[in-house]
């Protein structure tokens, strides 16, 4: 169940690609412009920092070095409980299910234009970001992992 209050207002984005982050923090702004949003793009320990100052982070998979998911284990390794979307361009079962296995509570397949990304991330801020594992929960179904996708 989606709840009408947007329980979110600090949003940290790991992504490599510094037009992919100028694209996702727009839709941000546009579903919400309060959002204080931080952009880290790089993997350095300094950065374990910034999860503190966070609601909700939002991490891309596809990186050089340290991809997406080392990201992860590296978030909950520092015992970070954020919740955490994983965004891609592809919709790989292998990729969905260890991202939910590695502790993201949220899969997000990124539309092919912007409207269709504006549009998901008003949908994913009106969850119910206070209890993130309902929201992971929302995306399994017989013991299989699905995607958020933008209807």
């Amino acid at each position: 169940m989606q709840v009408a209050e947007v329980n979110i207002h600090r949003v940290l984005l790991i992504d490599d690609d510094p037009e992919e982050i100028m694209i996702l923090q727009e839709a941000i702004y546009e579903a919400k412009s309060e959002i204080v949003v931080t952009q880290v793009y790089g993997f350095y320990e300094r950065n374990i920092g910034a999860f503190e100052s966070a609601d909700l982070i939002f991490l891309d998979i596809n990186m050089p070095c340290f991809d997406g998911f080392d990201w992860l284990r590296k978030i909950r390794s520092a015992g970070c409980n954020l919740p955490v979307i994983m965004y891609s361009t592809t919709n790989n079962e292998e990729n969905i299910n260890k991202a939910y296995e590695l502790g993201a509570h949220l899969f997000l397949v990124k539309p092919g234009n912007y409207t269709g990304l504006r549009h998901s991330v008003q949908s994913i801020f009106s969850y119910n970001w206070q209890k993130p594992e309902e929201v992971k929960s929302r995306h399994c179904q017989n013991g299989k992992y699905y995607p958020f996708l933008y209807q």
